[in-house]
């Protein structure tokens, strides 16, 4: 196959295997301000990761999220 060079297609896929996202900053940070995981469910613990994310999209801060989800 020409023009296919498997090693250097290889790096790069674990280059970015590797790469920590925003997503994951963010949600590492909130996780460690609240204490424990945000896995939870919605209804009965008042916080969730799907929680989360919508704060993270909405562009809250994780100490936001924590706040409000803490009152």
């Amino acid at each position: 196959m020409e023009g296919y060079d498997f090693m250097a297609i290889s790096a790069w896929e674990l280059e970015e295997s590797q790469r920590i996202s925003d997503w994951q900053r963010w949600i590492k940070r909130a996780e460690k301000l609240f204490g424990r995981s945000l896995d939870g469910c919605q209804w009965e613990d008042g916080y969730s990761l799907d929680g989360a994310d919508d704060a993270f999209e909405a562009g809250m801060s994780p100490e936001q999220y924590v706040s409000s989800i803490r009152s």
